[in-house]
């Protein structure tokens, strides 16, 4: 009988104590405590990186609607000035195309002249079609498209292995002449 009240008096002794309770909790948490803190730092990086691409985008278009004519020295300084936008961010992964859209008197919008920055990107045609958002397909005009396209790759690749593609496209009207010639 006094081994049963032994074994009895140790197993309450056990039961009541709550010493390593909040240890054990602890230990359960803190993983998903880590893994929201990380998944706080990559969602705000991939809003950085987003915002840097419409950055991009709008600060070339601008860069060229501003002027009369463009050269192909002008248009890598601005290509350059694209890349000093994204810092922190690598270069691998972004595509730059810059182009002229002239819209003729029937309303059929070509490709003037197409440049594509450094880092990829393949320049539109001379002469080919371009479609138009509604609202800019004017008549007898033109316009600077800018689209920039950026392959963010999460810091955390090996747990978002693929990265995410992100695009914008950028459309200006000439701001000095109605149309930016490529000289």
């Amino acid at each position: 009988m006094t081994r049963a009240r032994e074994l009895r008096r140790w197993l309450e002794v056990r039961f009541k104590d709550r010493r390593g309770v909040a240890a054990v909790e602890f230990a359960f948490i803190l993983p998903l405590l880590i893994a929201l803190y990380f998944g706080a730092i990559e969602i705000s990086q991939a809003v950085m990186a987003d915002r840097k691409v419409t950055n991009i985008t709008s600060t070339v278009a601008d860069l060229v609607a501003q002027t009369k004519t463009v050269n192909d020295n002008e248009l890598q300084d601005i290509f350059e000035a694209a890349t000093a936008i994204l810092v922190p961010f690598p270069t691998t992964g972004l595509t730059i195309v810059l182009s002229s859209v002239v819209v003729d008197v029937d309303g059929k919008p070509t490709v003037d002249w197409s440049k594509a920055g450094p880092y990829g990107g393949t320049a539109r045609s001379q002469g080919s079609p371009f479609t138009l958002p509604d609202g800019l397909n004017i008549p007898s005009t033109s316009l600077i498209v800018a689209e920039v396209q950026y392959d963010y790759v999460s810091f955390l690749k090996y747990l978002v292995p693929s990265g995410i593609t992100l695009t914008d496209t950028f459309y200006l009207r000439p701001r000095v002449t109605d149309k930016v010639k490529k000289v």
